[in-house]
């Protein structure tokens, strides 16, 4: 089996990518996807997913699965059963679902699993495998031996799946769906991170347009209001799974 560094290589050279181009594709510093390339550090699930992305290739491609074993739902769900009476887990291949990789979505998510009463949430993308259970493909590890990443599929609670919305508060916290913010200067002003489909307010035509992207909903208005730049005025209050009592919608 390839290395993830020749795999990563070999891609790159049949799409005539430079690495300072996917640096600057991925927000990666070239010297980290040097590393990469180099064989001397590998990424984890969020840079593999942004790598994946820019270079428009399925994650399973680069961490080591054949394409044409998992490109399926009847596949994976095959290798699930296989993988189950063999191991225990599955690898399964990197199918995010559609509504959760579209429309400033990065396809990474977080969950909390099933069973697991400790409630910890837990970071990677969500695969749909069957009868309406949702499985979340997490980084587990990385082979030395053979030079790829480990990853697991682990069944997650459907109600807790929260998109990352791809920016941070003022301290570098990761804000997710779900999470309530506020800021600092208006401290009684609560405002939730949601995700689908809303009318945002369009200045130059002076008029709301419908889009589909994040978005906030505030306990002071009706009014749905883009993000904006949450590190700039931001604080993470909390989460309305963990804290149902701060929802706002």
């Amino acid at each position: 089996m390839q290395s993830f560094s020749k795999r990563l290589k070999d891609i790159m050279e049949s799409r005539g990518v430079l690495q300072a181009d996917l640096a600057k594709k991925t927000g990666i510093t070239e010297t980290t996807i040097s590393r990469y390339c180099n064989g001397k550090r590998i990424p984890n699930i969020e840079a593999l997913v942004k790598i994946a992305k820019a270079l428009d290739v399925p994650t399973d491609l680069l961490v080591g699965l054949e394409w044409n074993e998992y490109n399926t739902i009847g596949a994976l769900q095959k290798n699930l059963r296989e993988a189950k009476e063999k191991l225990g887990e599955a690898l399964l291949e990197n199918k995010v679902l559609h509504e959760y990789n579209y429309n400033g979505s990065s396809g990474i998510c977080r969950a909390k699993l099933m069973g697991d009463m400790s409630g910890t949430w837990h970071i990677g993308n969500v695969v749909c495998v069957e009868n309406g259970k949702s499985f979340m493909l997490m980084q587990d590890g990385y082979s030395e031996e053979n030079g790829y990443l480990i990853l697991r599929a682990m069944e997650v609670i459907p109600e807790t799946i929260q998109r990352f919305a791809c920016v941070e508060d003022m301290t570098g916290e990761k804000l997710f769906e779900g999470d309530v913010i506020y800021n600092p200067e208006h401290r009684t002003v609560r405002m939730e991170i949601c995700y689908g489909k809303y009318a945002a307010y369009c200045p130059n035509d002076q008029e709301y347009m419908e889009t589909v992207g994040f978005y906030m909903v505030s306990n002071t208005t009706d009014d749905a209001m883009p993000l904006g730049p949450t590190k700039e005025y931001a604080l993470l209050l909390g989460n309305v799974v963990d804290n149902p009592e701060i929802k706002v919608v």
